[in-house]
């Protein structure tokens, strides 16, 4: 007589050796083989599960009844309160972040760069750091040949060739590629001159204005020029420099040159106005 155990070996032997069938289903572990056959096994699938229209706007998980949902933002509740500085209004998600975040209202500075010897709060800052003494320069713009150390130098790039301005001045709605940039326009409505010189105490309201006007006591004279080598304390006073009888602005179209970008601006204008002219019929 065969026993039970004999034909549960047998089975389990057939199931085994048969092939795997063409179409499994990509949410339970059945089968099929025909594709039709799954598809109609998805529709079960489908109709099982009801919509879940209520979702968390801070995890993005889904709920089918709004019960559920505010059960479940009590638990986010719970945790901010859990791990929250005391110091600000910072929340974290575990503990070991929150106790990374204090070294931020710290004065200790316990890693420091064996490049240069400057001094971080956390790791993360100084590995950031170090790519500064880093030559690879592994993010490239697909659009020109320029490189960059980090990405974020890169995304800010691109919006060179996209003229993407994200950041804009509530006050005139004028737009800056970066917010570093929004920031030192700000100071134009706000007529705050927070940079102010140790020497004679005139005040500034961006930290480049301070710069060159320090060099006005310190004499310095960084920017020199290529052909005669006389220096100025301001680029832009350099880029104004011409030497006698020079006349590095050319127009394009008739080669008539001049002594500065305005006149040739001036000229251009000039030109395509008369040449607009010439096509009136009077």
């Amino acid at each position: 007589m065969i026993s039970a155990r004999h034909w549960v070996d047998t089975l389990i032997s057939y199931s085994a050796s048969k092939a795997p069938l063409p179409f499994p289903c990509p949410q339970c572990k059945r089968s099929f083989r025909k594709e039709q056959s799954l598809q109609n096994h998805l529709k079960r699938h489908q109709r099982a599960k009801p919509p879940k229209p209520f979702a968390c706007d801070q995890c993005g998980k889904t709920f089918r009844i709004e019960r559920s949902l505010e059960n479940h933002l009590l638990r986010h509740e719970k945790w901010k309160q859990m791990f929250q500085c005391q110091l600000c209004d910072k929340t974290c998600r575990t503990s070991v972040q929150l106790r990374c975040h204090m070294a931020v209202h710290s004065e200790e500075r316990p890693f420091s760069c064996a490049t240069c010897g400057k001094e971080f709060k956390s790791k993360d800052t100084l590995r950031f750091h170090q790519i500064v003494h880093s030559k690879s320069k592994k993010y490239k713009c697909g659009m020109c040949e320029e490189t960059f150390k980090y990405a974020h130098s890169l995304t800010v790039h691109k919006r060179k060739h996209t003229g993407i301005t994200p950041f804009t001045c509530a006050v005139c709605n004028r737009s800056y590629r970066t917010g570093t940039a929004l920031k030192r326009h700000s100071v134009v409505h706000t007529g705050e001159k927070p940079f102010t010189c140790h020497i004679c105490g005139a005040r500034f309201s961006l930290n480049n204005n301070l710069k060159r006007h320090l060099r006005i006591h310190t004499g310095e004279k960084p920017f020199a020029c290529q052909e005669c080598g006389k220096s100025f304390s301001d680029n832009t006073k350099l880029k104004s420099h011409i030497h006698a009888g020079e006349k590095p602005f050319v127009c394009d179209v008739c080669g008539k040159r001049f002594f500065h970008a305005g006149s040739l601006k001036q000229h251009e204008l000039e030109t395509w106005y008369n040449s607009q002219n010439e096509h009136v019929i009077y």
